[in-house]
């Protein structure tokens, strides 16, 4: 294993081996496999690296999260596969794209249900936060779906 740097450690093709959580939590994601780790690239988004993730490539994380929460990704697909964006390893939760939609969120129930929009290629800021009695989810500002509290657990990133 090789660089850090973003606080993710990279091995020697590029590979991102963990991506640190860099409170005192330690609420690292990480992925053993080289053959399922995202790349890091530098300079794609106003100068800044991206992680670039494949339809066989995804990071996890054991720790399980309580209420409140708030967790977002920043994304756009390239026209791959409409993969989850963020799902949970232990229930079935999932935000993003999904079967061919885009603006969709599965908390152990819909709350924004398919058919949504065909995915396009435009960067998107999902997140979705609770208040502990309430679920709102989010694409950039616009808010799309609220609904109620479903509990976020281990967490998968792809």
């Amino acid at each position: 294993m090789g660089q850090w740097r973003y606080g993710v450690l990279r091995d020697a093709a590029a590979g991102v081996a963990q991506w640190s959580d860099l409170s005192t939590s330690g609420n690292h994601i990480t992925q053993a496999a080289a053959g399922n780790r995202p790349s890091f690239t530098t300079s794609v988004i106003n100068g800044r690296p991206v992680l670039r993730f494949n339809t066989s490539q995804f990071m996890t994380t054991a720790a399980s999260f309580s209420q409140p929460y708030t967790i977002f990704t920043i994304s756009k697909m390239n026209n791959g596969s409409d993969q989850r964006l963020i799902s949970s390893a232990d229930v079935n939760w999932l935000m993003g794209n999904w079967s061919g939609n885009q603006n969709v969120m599965h908390n152990n129930a819909w709350l924004l249900a398919p058919p949504g929009p065909t995915p396009d290629n435009l960067p998107h800021m999902y997140a979705a936060t609770s208040t502990g009695a309430t679920t709102n989810f989010y694409d950039f500002s616009t808010l799309l779906a609220s609904g109620a509290v479903v509990p976020l657990q281990s967490v998968a990133y792809s």
